[in-house]
């Protein structure tokens, strides 16, 4: 996403895909006579059957197979007793807790399974005061973080922030750009994330990216508050506004649910720097939206507060730990002052302000078993 950057892009990224390529007689004559280029010969090792794929064309790859087919297989006959005996590799039944059945799938059909099992156990909905997401507890829906949205003229007050955050745009341009479609990469250079070495934490990461932002975009549809450039037209973006409403920021979303997760899979106690330098990271990718013209600062600080509350969600989902009742409102005031960095995430969000626990405590979520499979598997390769 980003545009959908978590939920529609399940590939993982790795590999990436590459477009399918159009070649007729000739271009497949090229593809496997370019003997002249001896070199590609080794670097054969290794290599995966996408590998391949990308590097000759999936077409041409599929037209060799098939060329293939005809030399070895196409004269000879159904071997019976082969079939008799044949053991179907593929279970009729898929056990909840059997993560070997997950990870024969392709990533993104096991995002397209894990996803729809932990939003089984979520929902957003409106409350007199704005909108909650709740979560299933024994049978009863639990409330997981209410958000009641600033008025119109908090917003206006807000106006004069985000202006003076546009001094930064030419310093932050190339982060603003790369973060429209990537943001866990910034993580990594904090906790070395690659899938040769985490393969189940990029899996949850992804997941989590893609479930912060169709939870956040359920509230923001509910809520409906307006952009900059709905209120002013000297605010002038330097990137488009997306179409949808502001509050609560989906990069802070995402950008804090992740920070927060990579905190419960690899710290241990008395381990701050790093925990410290993702969220930095997070309120920095935060804060580039608003100097980008597209969100207020109180778009990041409701964006992190339920980023934090995902994460700790999710968690609670997969067995480790529980979950608290949050509550998020504006910062008293006329927004002219409030604005949004690392010191007001680390002082307010776990304390008395506008992150604060809202009466009802703590909670546990119902557990999804193969979700809690893969949080054990990706806090085992941390250890």
């Amino acid at each position: 996403m980003r545009h959908l950057r978590g939920a529609a892009r399940f590939s993982l990224r790795f590999p990436i895909d590459t477009p399918l390529t159009t070649v007729n007689s000739e271009g497949i004559d090229m593809a496997i006579s370019n003997r002249s280029n001896r070199s590609n010969r080794s670097n054969r090792s290794g290599k995966t059957p996408d590998d391949t794929a990308a590097a000759v064309g999936e077409a041409a790859l599929s037209a060799a197979i098939a060329t293939t087919y005809d030399g070895v297989v196409a004269s000879q006959s159904l071997d019976q007793e082969e079939i008799n005996h044949s053991r179907p590799r593929l279970q009729t039944a898929i056990d909840d807790e059997d993560l070997a059945s997950l990870l024969a799938l392709d990533p993104e059909w096991r995002q397209v399974v894990l996803l729809g099992l932990v939003l089984e156990g979520l929902s957003v909905g409106r409350t007199e005061a704005g909108a909650a997401v709740r979560f299933r507890s024994r049978g009863e829906e639990k409330e997981l973080i209410e958000f009641v949205p600033p008025d119109a003229g908090y917003f206006r007050g807000q106006l004069a922030v985000v202006r003076g955050y546009a001094d930064l745009r030419a310093e932050r341009l190339i982060e603003i750009n790369v973060q429209l479609t990537e943001i866990i990469p910034f993580f990594g250079a904090v906790d070395r994330l690659s899938p040769a070495r985490c393969p189940c934490t990029l899996e949850l990461l992804y997941l989590a990216e893609a479930l912060s932002t169709i939870v956040a975009q359920r509230v923001k549809h509910l809520l409906g508050c307006p952009r900059p450039i709905d209120l002013s037209s000297q605010i002038q973006p330097v990137i488009p506004t997306p179409t949808h409403s502001t509050l609560p920021s989906g990069h802070a979303t995402e950008a804090f649910i992740t920070a927060a997760i990579l905190g419960k899979l690899i710290d241990r106690e008395g381990e701050r720097t790093a925990a410290c330098q993702r969220y930095r990271i997070a309120a920095r990718i935060a804060v580039n939206r608003t100097i980008a013209g597209v969100h207020f600062p109180v778009d990041s600080a409701a964006g992190a507060v339920l980023g934090v509350a995902l994460a700790e969600w999710l968690a609670a989902a997969a067995g480790d730990g529980k979950c608290l009742a949050r509550r998020f409102a504006p910062p008293e005031g006329d927004g002219v002052k409030f604005d949004f960095h690392y010191e007001t995430f680390r002082k307010d969000v776990p304390e008395e302000h506008w992150g604060k626990r809202a009466p009802g405590g703590q909670a546990l979520p119902d557990e999804v078993p193969l979700l809690g499979a893969l949080w054990r598997r990706a806090r085992g390769e941390w250890e």
